[in-house]
């Protein structure tokens, strides 16, 4: 089950007051890996969402051309010791324990797409720099 232990709850209020400057940071990293990167990848933005709604930043993918291309960039990420995810696939829709098989084509043409790339709070310049180099030029070659 889901549940947290009291020492888990306790870290959780710790850094619940930090959640708006966590979401900054993130924000304005989102934005670097945009102006860095965003000629060589579409990165996915904020789903259209309710009035008043905030995003926060909890995941940057990128979505590429296809398939090959996903693979040759997360293999040259892998090879410069960068983790990224294929996150969102498979799409769900075609596990098996789900019974008959219903198709989703939108969904099972981005989720072989879809790479999430390194996101966290407190990743440095270099770190930055370094991933979006490595991202950089494996696309252009």
């Amino acid at each position: 089950n889901g549940k947290n232990s009291e020492l888990h709850a306790a870290m959780g209020l710790c850094l619940l007051p930090k959640v708006p400057d966590f979401i900054s940071e993130r924000k304005i990293l989102f934005q670097q890996y945009r102006d860095r990167i965003g000629q060589s990848v579409a990165i996915m933005d904020a789903p259209a969402s309710m009035e008043g709604l905030q995003w926060n930043y909890g995941y940057l993918p990128v979505l590429l051309k296809d398939t090959q291309e996903l693979n040759k960039l997360n293999d040259a990420l892998a090879k410069e010791g960068i983790f990224a995810r294929k996150y969102f696939a498979p799409s769900l829709n075609i596990l098996p324990f789900y019974g008959k098989f219903h198709a989703c084509p939108v969904s099972e043409y981005i989720a072989d797409r879809v790479l999430c790339l390194p996101f966290y709070v407190g990743m440095t310049m270099d770190e930055f720099d370094h991933i979006a180099s490595a991202i950089n030029s494996t696309l252009e070659s």
